[in-house]
């Protein structure tokens, strides 16, 4: 965080945090480390709202955000591309185009390599 911190000193907080409006709730989706050290610092927090239609949406969202991290260890890759599966198959229930004798387990798998 010393490289962050030393920008945060010099020019503020460059990128607004990214928040998901939530049942009067703002729910923070990115920017946690910036948030920390603003706060610490004393820095003016600004921040964008992303619409999201529901909680699953939001956690995929911030799983694909962080899969799209640089330097992002492949033991952390993998974790969350199981998280991305799990979140996939608890969508699948919402399906009606598939008889109920078939599994789209396969479509799951490619979206979340995708």
């Amino acid at each position: 965080l010393g490289h962050l911190e030393e920008s945060l000193r010099t020019d503020g907080l460059l990128t607004p945090l990214l928040v998901w409006p939530s049942e009067g709730r703002l729910i923070l989706l990115d920017g946690f480390a910036r948030l920390k050290l603003a706060t610490k610092l004393g820095i003016a927090i600004r921040w964008t709202e992303k619409v999201l239609p529901d909680r699953d949406a939001a956690v995929e969202f911030r799983l694909k955000q962080q899969l799209s991290r640089r330097n992002l260890p492949a033991v952390a890759q993998a974790y969350l591309r199981g998280r991305l599966y799990v979140l996939a198959g608890r969508c699948q229930g919402k399906r009606r185009d598939l008889p109920a004798h078939k599994s789209d387990a396969r479509l799951t798998a490619a979206e979340v390599a995708e």
